[in-house]
């Protein structure tokens, strides 16, 4: 598997790593391989993730995505691009034998990676965490075909397959265009210190959103909520985001009267960050999953999620059904606010996503499954 430390995207095989160096007795071991483009990150070789976990950083130097595609013109022109890549990945399967293979992701990595592994016969498992096809539909046509081609590898009845949402597999079988029968459905995890947060007193009234500025993440809704707000005297409220738009973009200088912009911060400082709001608004047009609004609410914060997001599914099953929204009006949403703002998340409605979303809960489904591809 592939295994980026700053990748959102493998936080849940990062919290699982965490996972297996506290749990005794389990009979695992965790390799992560991280391919980078510079001998500069050479140094990260071999990082210790703890006693039975492990990450090899190989350097291979090799063009971004965005600049093949202004130039290729088919997956197999990707694929002769990107074999410095797949043979990368093939030498570590050679050499380490792995006893079954976890693609994390759709995108090009996690893709090179599959490729690689098919050429052994070896259990793959494909964990879905984005669908390419659904995050570049704003990109040209030439290079949406390419992203479609890229998923169809992904498609193949000896594949296990873990989706964090019924959201997510009906989108993907629609997709592949046939049922997918060797799956199961596991929430993302909820790592323990966000249940561990104590709720602090706000102040201000703050809203807050922590998300990639992506068109399939609807960023244009926090703008037209901020410009919405901005019509009240003193604005009745602040408007706080997390997210990875350039500091020196034009778009962030535009906005910065209505929106008070944050830089990432590290998963296990998100827990206080969402404690001081009062409110987590997640509007995306469409997500597989959608951690953010989960563990706010482990926090201890409400938060309104896009009924278009797999979460949307963990919001239900603990009885907050009605914080699952239809973002396509500013003027309803806004509304919404107004009566969920500061409500109380119960203790027992963070019992409950424990139950359903903790580590210890998710984890011991997704090592059974491991388990049982070796068996």
């Amino acid at each position: 598997m592939r295994l980026a430390r700053v990748s959102g995207i493998t936080q849940t095989l990062l919290s699982f790593a965490d996972y297996i160096k506290h749990k005794k007795g389990e009979k695992i071991e965790l390799l992560g391989v991280d391919v980078v483009g510079s001998q500069i990150d050479k140094a990260r070789c071999n990082e210790d993730l703890g006693e039975h976990c492990k990450l090899i950083t190989k350097a291979v130097e090799h063009p971004l995505l965005g600049d093949l595609l202004k130039e290729l013109n088919s997956i197999k022109d990707v694929e002769k691009a990107y074999k410095p890549i797949i043979d990368s990945y093939a030498q570590t399967i050679e050499e380490q034998k792995p006893n079954v293979i976890i693609v994390n992701g759709t995108y090009y990595f996690p893709w090179c990676l599959l490729l690689a592994a098919k050429r052994y016969s070896i259990p793959i498992i494909v964990h879905y965490h984005g669908s390419i096809t659904k995050e570049t539909e704003g990109w040209p046509e030439n290079a949406r075909k390419i992203f479609r081609d890229m998923e169809r590898q992904f498609d193949d009845k000896n594949f296990q397959y873990i989706f964090p949402s019924e959201l997510t597999q009906q989108s993907v079988e629609e997709f592949f265009g046939h049922k997918i029968k060797n799956s199961i459905v596991l929430p993302s995890p909820i790592p323990e210190h966000f249940f561990e947060q104590k709720k602090a007193s706000v102040s201000k009234r703050v809203i807050g959103a922590v998300s990639r500025w992506t068109k399939i993440k609807n960023p244009a809704f926090l703008r037209k909520l901020a410009h919405y707000n901005k019509r009240f005297k003193n604005s009745k409220y602040q408007l706080r985001v997390v997210t990875d738009l350039h500091k020196d973009s034009k778009l962030r200088e535009n906005l910065s009267d209505v929106i008070t912009f944050k830089k990432p911060v590290k998963n296990e400082d998100l827990a206080s960050f969402y404690s001081k709001l009062g409110i987590i608004i997640s509007p995306s047009h469409f997500e597989t999953y959608g951690n953010v609004p989960q563990e706010a609410l482990a926090s201890g914060t409400p938060a309104l999620v896009s009924k278009n997001m797999g979460v949307a599914e963990t919001f239900e099953k603990v009885g907050l059904k009605s914080w699952v929204v239809d973002f396509s009006s500013v003027v309803d949403v806004y509304s919404k606010i107004e009566d969920v703002y500061g409500s109380a998340v119960t203790t027992e409605t963070r019992d409950n996503l424990k139950e359903l979303c903790g580590s210890e809960s998710v984890y011991k489904k997704f090592n059974s499954l491991i388990k049982q591809s070796v068996s």
